[in-house]
């Protein structure tokens, strides 16, 4: 069976002679082999590990930043169904100040119209009096 060859480098094959290094391991660095391909395959499952840590870790912070996100829409929603039990309140007391007001209103006309009338006639009585003292 013949193996591979690939040809070396200009800069190794400098002498002028053509050098062909083999692509398969002649079996003389087998042990060599595969203690490298044990060590890579260890350095792989190191990086998947630091991989999924670092996966679980940005999972958790997407995980507080939610919690967070409706813990403060939680809180705001509080605010504003204050805010709008306040609104109604005050819109209440608008309408009853106003209806007041219109009450007042009436009330003050009618006790103006009365003192107007009172003094009406008061001058009236008093010019009757002077005039009927006068002649």
């Amino acid at each position: 069976a013949r193996r591979p060859r690939m040809r070396a480098s200009d800069a190794d094959a400098a002498g002028g002679e053509e050098q062909l290094i083999p692509l398969v391991d002649t079996g003389a660095g087998l042990g060599m082999s595969m203690l490298k391909s044990d060590a890579l395959d260890e350095e792989l499952q190191n990086e998947k590990c630091v991989a999924l840590r670092r996966v679980d870790e940005d999972m958790r912070s997407l995980q507080r930043i939610y919690t967070d996100l409706a813990t403060a829409a939680e809180d705001q929603q509080a605010s504003f169904d204050s805010l709008e039990s306040h609104m109604a309140s005050a819109s209440a007391d608008i309408e009853r100040g106003r209806e007041q007001i219109q009450m007042s209103g009436r009330y003050a006309w009618g006790h103006t119209k009365r003192r107007m009338v009172t003094i009406g006639g008061g001058v009236l009585a008093f010019l009757a009096l002077s005039a009927y003292f006068m002649f």
